[in-house]
């Protein structure tokens, strides 16, 4: 009993730190967008209201006439984003679903046993 639970422990504690890996940098795109242009250029912080005061200074020159066609820009970003993934959608190959089916039901691939070969995909 004690040895699953220990396994259950550990896989968590991986888990947790993978997880802190692949948010923080989305974690910091957003504080950065709350910063001010002179914060910009000074160490790093991360924490707001602790190492640095928030502003919705850069929000409002985005979305301000002053800077230019931002609906142009997102609607050009969003119309390029749409087809590259119907493009990608329609002519992808067949690939990974196909070949995680032959590696599922067939137990070797030519020399090799199907696992080594499904675990060297995996690494």
């Amino acid at each position: 009993m004690r040895h699953g639970r220990g396994k259950l422990i550990y896989s968590y504690i991986v888990l947790t730190i993978w997880t802190v890996l692949m948010v923080f940098p989305l974690y910091w795109v957003i504080i950065t967008s709350f910063k001010t242009g002179q914060a910009l250029g000074t160490k790093a912080t991360f924490i707001p209201w602790v190492d640095f005061q928030p502003s919705l200074q850069a929000w409002r020159a985005l979305f301000s006439s002053n800077i230019g066609n931002w609906k142009l820009y997102f609607g050009n970003s969003l119309v390029i984003g749409l087809w590259a993934a119907l493009l990608s959608t329609g002519f992808a190959p067949p690939g990974p679903p196909m070949g995680g089916y032959v590696l599922a039901r067939s137990t070797r691939i030519g020399p090799l046993p199907a696992g080594q070969i499904s675990f060297g995909l995996l690494m």
